[in-house]
């Protein structure tokens, strides 16, 4: 028998904005067993105390962490990176103490449960399960489970003992030896109707909570019969839910439910995020947000990205949409300054733009003047378009990239100055850049290939030849030409000069820079002046002879000031 319950009015709860170091935390939370700490995921993965106060930087690589999990014993952490398809494991000071790379696709919406006394690490993809354990300072997989006639996996869960596990409505027994894990499908299992989207094991393993109906129906069960115990019906579906350890009580994003008595609360609805429950049912959290005893802790900190950067002598302006600012590195001051009125047209699509902002195209090649507002020219590639980036260089020249091929022209004299082809085929997942060097003699591109591996190549665009790197580099956000004969390319923690010997572009480490944490997104140059723009807010404003980091600052969304911090 359904139970339908109607959610009323929102009770008020107060918030808390946590402090903070470093911002662009946008996973989950994740709790440790005794409630004294929270994990962070997001480009910044960090390690808070319960207040909310940030312990530890985790991820100084810059590469953003999906998920994590701590251990069983809360004595090390667990990571996904999920764009390099990396399992970490981490110790509390953010030391990598091993590593494995993962040879299947990683969905967005992946699942990963630390548990057991061995703390058994398990992960979800679309179709299967993949178990591991960490033993003897290794990652080791260890079994994967197929789930029965292809059908995808919805939910899963794993009793705390790792004796077993619930995967939508089927329930399989683990049964591990030294060699081989086997999984032996129970006789029974809970029958429930429509798509099934969470499932949650008791602490003593006796019950199973259900989330299914497409969000609808909230079942409990015997365990070990699948006979049904109890049942409700809500009046909306949801997609997120937690249970403490008894499954006496469900939580979920704008209200709670009593799994013995059908008594439900209602509270603030937040924002649809990722959600997980602390060990003692006291907090619980949704996205980057935590509740506790009617109060809700953001930790999400968030700081402002500016999409363009130029330098004028000494003085950095950074735009984005209407706020700009002027960073001083002589003086070391900020102020907020007007927006300029161009580069806030009317124009959509955009792939590439001139370095002052004054002009945009998009993926037909037309060009757009944001200071007239008009467009220049009509669309190179027709109305459909294919151009996956571009850059317009002073002189008037546009490389455009498509799939497989470059195709360079000036839009002042109206004609076609090169064409050349790509050794690979790209497409909009490819995370390309390009750039001219000032006198179009070379052409650059980076993209990210299938393997998630970055790849540069520089076209000399006079001898019709690709010249390669000396080294292979990690990470390639934003590419520079200094001249036709320097390119610096940006990314992860380093900022790369490279120089051209007439057969190879040469790293020359003693004219890189180098950030402590985050993930370099742009670089500007001018003479001794070079600033980094982190994914992370931080603006990074270095002397380019010393080497030396002068002057750091971030604005915080939601301010008007921009300040000073930490590296």
């Amino acid at each position: 028998m359904y139970k339908k319950l109607i959610w009323g009015t929102f009770f008020c709860s107060s918030f808390i904005v946590a402090a903070d170091e470093h911002g662009n935390r946008n996973g989950e939370v994740s709790f440790d067993k005794s409630g004294e700490e929270y994990l962070v995921a997001g480009r910044d993965f960090v390690l808070l105390d319960k207040n909310g106060t940030e312990k530890k930087l985790l991820n100084r690589n810059g590469y953003t962490i999906t998920t994590a999990k701590f251990s069983s014993d809360d004595s090390y952490i667990v990571a996904l990176e999920g764009q390099t398809k990396q399992l970490k494991v981490l110790d509390k000071n953010g030391v990598e103490k091993a590593s494995l790379r993962l040879n299947y696709a990683i969905s967005s919406s992946v699942e990963l449960h630390v548990t057991g006394y061995d703390s058994t690490i398990a992960l979800s993809s679309n179709k299967q399960i993949y178990f591991y354990e960490y033993r003897d300072g290794k990652i080791v997989k260890r079994a994967e489970l197929p789930f029965p006639d292809s059908t995808f996996i919805n939910a899963y869960d794993i009793s705390k003992d790792g004796k077993y596990i619930f995967v939508n409505d089927r329930r399989f027994i683990i049964l591990k030896s030294p060699k081989t894990w086997i999984f032996k499908p129970a006789k029974s299992f809970v029958k429930v109707t429509g798509k099934i989207r969470k499932v949650r094991i008791a602490e003593d393993g006796s019950k199973v909570m259900v989330l299914h109906q497409n969000g609808r129906g909230v079942s409990l069960h015997n365990a070990n019969t699948g006979d049904l115990i109890q049942s409700y019906m809500l009046t909306s579906a949801i997609n997120e839910i937690e249970c403490d350890d008894k499954l006496s009580k469900a939580y979920f994003n704008g209200g709670n439910l009593n799994l013995d008595t059908g008594r439900s609360e209602v509270s603030r609805k937040f924002p649809v995020g990722k959600m997980n429950m602390s060990a003692d049912s006291s907090a619980y959290s949704v996205g980057s947000l935590i509740k506790r005893s009617n109060k809700v802790m953001d930790v999400k900190a968030p700081y402002q990205l500016f999409s363009t950067a130029k330098f004028t002598g000494d003085v950095l302006r950074v735009n984005e949409l209407d706020k700009s600012y002027e960073i001083n590195i002589e003086t070391k001051s900020v102020s907020k300054v007007a927006s300029k009125s161009f580069a806030t047209g009317r124009f959509q699509g955009l792939v590439g733009q001139s370095s002052d902002g004054r002009y945009g195209v998009d993926a037909s090649g037309r060009l757009y003047d944001y200071r007239q507002k008009a467009f220049v020219g009509r669309p190179l590639f027709g109305t459909g378009g294919f151009a996956l980036a571009a850059d317009i260089s002073a002189n008037g020249d546009i490389a455009f990239v498509a799939s497989n091929k470059v195709y360079i022209y000036n839009y002042i004299s109206k004609k076609s100055v090169k064409n050349f082809d790509l050794p690979v085929t790209l497409n909009s997942e490819s995370q390309i850049n390009v750039v001219l060097s000032p006198g179009s003699a070379h052409c650059a591109i980076s993209y990210v290939d299938a393997d998630a591996s970055t790849e540069v190549l520089v076209y000399n665009l006079k001898s019709s030849r690709f010249s390669s790197l000396s080294r292979k580099v990690t990470a390639a956000k934003s590419l520079l030409f200094v001249s036709d004969d320097s390119l610096v390319i940006a990314g992860g923690k380093a900022i790369l000069t490279t120089e051209y010997n007439g057969n190879k572009w040469v790293v020359n480490d003693s004219k890189s820079l180098l950030i402590e944490s985050g993930a370099l997104y742009k670089v500007v140059i001018d003479g001794n002046n070079v600033a980094g723009l982190n994914e992370n807010g931080r603006i990074h404003l270095f002397d380019y002879l010393s080497g030396r980091e002068v002057y750091t600052v971030a604005l915080k969304d939601g301010k008007t000031s921009m300040r000073a911090v930490g590296k």
